[in-house]
């Protein structure tokens, strides 16, 4: 290995160690919040509710979300997705298309003081369909 090569792969190897030994992303955990419309117009059927949202994940790659909504006298889960992290914005997202043709994205982020923001879009347009606000459970 020539003098340039060595010094590289030492990086790698120091990088691929710290990646191993990393703490889980700061979604990971269960966040009660609110999930409430915003666009009654694109979305009619839409209908505010007090949730919860269990992130579950290692370090790399995708992080589970069990999203539970409030029924009567405990959660229930309404769907389970997995986020991946868009490393130009920092959000986590899920992009999907409904069978009536509706094309979304989910996203999620924690924001500076610890909570939890985000919402569902539409695509391409970007239009927020839902507004999603929650904090860490304790």
């Amino acid at each position: 290995m020539d003098a340039f090569k060595r010094p590289l792969a030492i990086v790698a190897l120091v990088a691929g160690a710290a990646l191993a030994n990393a703490e889980p992303p700061l979604i990971v955990g269960t966040w009660i919040g609110t999930s409430t419309c915003v666009d009654r117009q694109r979305a009619p059927a839409c209908t505010d509710e007090r949730i919860r949202f269990v992130f579950q994940g290692a370090a790399t790659g995708a992080v589970h979300l069990d999203a539970q909504k409030w029924v009567g006298t405990a959660y229930d889960t309404m769907f389970e997705i997995d986020v991946a992290r868009d490393p130009v914005s920092g959000n986590w997202v899920h992009d999907f298309e409904t069978p009536r043709g509706l094309k979304a994205r989910w996203k999620f982020k924690v924001v500076t003081d610890g909570g939890l923001e985000g919402g569902l879009f539409e695509r391409p347009s970007g239009a927020r369909l839902r507004e999603v606000k929650a904090t860490r459970e304790r």
